[in-house]
């Protein structure tokens, strides 16, 4: 991604089935990603170019990101290529979108990821995915969660979304292209 530099990188990260194929194939309005209910389903981290309202991105789709040995031992050298190029995407971005799931609530693992994206000195957009299946006093508690379990992204908004009906998802994207234009 590298040749890339003129073309604001946007990397979707999170643990496993919260929704990152199916975001990106929600924004892209296409079946590009393959999604399946089985984690690790995505292997390798992998970009399209996509035009969003007059700018090129590069959209990234990662793994999965999960603790070691959390598949077993088959899985645990699949597992940390994975984990590995998703964090080349988190330091090759420009903007992470940290997918959450807003129904499942945060996990160690959300932490985690929150904390390498801002290792890495990354904008950040928080997307609490899956906020169809909650209602507005729920999503509200979520977000206070949000806010309240991870004081060091309190400059990341916190947007809530559904990859299955689509709301929410091209603010996701809006609010990404104004943090890479500079404007929050």
């Amino acid at each position: 991604w590298a040749a890339e530099d003129a073309v604001g990188k946007v990397a979707v990260v999170g643990r496993p089935n919260v929704g990152k194929s199916s975001l990106l194939n929600a924004l892209l309005g296409q079946e590009r990603m393959v999604v399946n209910p089985v984690a690790g389903t995505t292997r390798d981290s992998v970009a399209c170019e996509y035009e969003w309202r007059g700018e090129k991105l590069l959209l990234i789709d990662t793994a999965g990101i999960r603790r070691q040995a959390a598949g077993g031992e088959e899985r645990e050298e699949l597992d940390r290529a994975a984990v590995a190029a998703a964090r080349v995407a988190i330091s090759q971005c420009h903007v992470a979108l940290l997918l959450l799931d807003a129904y499942q609530g945060l996990t160690r693992a959300d932490l985690a990821i929150a904390g390498l994206v801002t290792e890495q000195q990354k904008s950040c957009v928080i997307v609490a995915n899956k906020a169809d299946r909650l209602d507005a006093a729920a999503r509200r508690a979520f977000s206070d969660s949000v806010r309240e379990r991870m004081p060091w992204l309190d400059y990341a908004p916190v947007l809530h979304a559904s990859a299955l009906t689509g709301a929410g998802v091209d603010e996701a994207l809006d609010t990404a292209a104004r943090a890479l234009a500079g404007g929050g």
